[in-house]
Protein backbone atom coordinates (compact mmCIF):
# COMPACT_ATOMS: atom_id res chain seq x y z
CA UNK A 1 0.00 0.00 0.00
CA UNK A 2 1.42 3.44 -0.96
CA UNK A 3 1.33 6.03 1.87
CA UNK A 4 -0.16 9.16 0.81
CA UNK A 5 1.08 12.53 1.96
CA UNK A 6 -0.96 15.08 1.78
CA UNK A 7 0.56 18.78 2.64
CA UNK A 8 -1.36 22.26 2.72
CA UNK A 9 0.59 25.24 1.51
CA UNK A 10 -0.25 28.04 4.33
CA UNK A 11 0.35 31.67 2.45
CA UNK A 12 -0.18 35.09 3.87
CA UNK A 13 -2.60 36.06 1.47
CA UNK A 14 -4.82 33.15 0.71
CA UNK A 15 -7.25 34.84 -1.50
CA UNK A 16 -7.94 31.68 -3.56
CA UNK A 17 -8.45 28.38 -2.11
CA UNK A 18 -5.59 26.12 -3.30
CA UNK A 19 -5.99 22.37 -3.18
CA UNK A 20 -3.65 20.56 -1.00
CA UNK A 21 -0.33 18.52 -2.87
CA UNK A 22 -0.88 15.00 -2.03
CA UNK A 23 2.46 12.97 -2.61
CA UNK A 24 2.69 9.36 -3.04
CA UNK A 25 5.51 8.01 -1.86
Amino acid sequence: MASVVCLQMHEKQQEHHQPAMCLES
